[in-house]
């Protein structure tokens, strides 16, 4: 028959202050994904675009494009995110474009049938 035995100690037991928290000031070894900074031409075109269908109509539509379009230039020049912000932008100031036309068709449709 085999006899068995206690384990053998792995060292000292710890004491209360030998625990220390890992060193902060080291740089890790992987980054990982840094998000590139956010155009504000973009996030401007994006706040023009949303105004147009409330406040400003066709002046904000006119700065969402203008500022678009700008804002895209910038964003490949500088290698700058937002070009998802300026697409959307460009989309809304498009539908308010068709929208704004097609309720001056029908305006004037109905202002000629009178």
């Amino acid at each position: 028959m085999t006899s068995y035995s206690a384990p053998a100690p792995m060292g000292p037991p710890p004491t209360a202050n030998s625990w220390r928290p890992p060193a902060l000031d080291r740089a890790p070894a992987h980054r990982g994904y840094e998000p590139k900074p956010t155009n504000l031409m973009a996030i401007l075109s994006l706040m023009a675009a949303a105004s147009a269908w409330v406040l400003t109509g066709p002046l904000g539509t006119i700065a969402a494009v203008v500022l678009g379009f700008v804002a895209l230039k910038q964003i490949k020049q500088r290698d700058e995110g937002g070009r998802e912000l300026v697409i959307m932008a460009l989309v809304a100031a498009g539908v308010s474009v068709v929208l704004g036309t097609l309720l001056l068709i029908s305006g004037i449709a109905m202002l000629s049938s009178l």
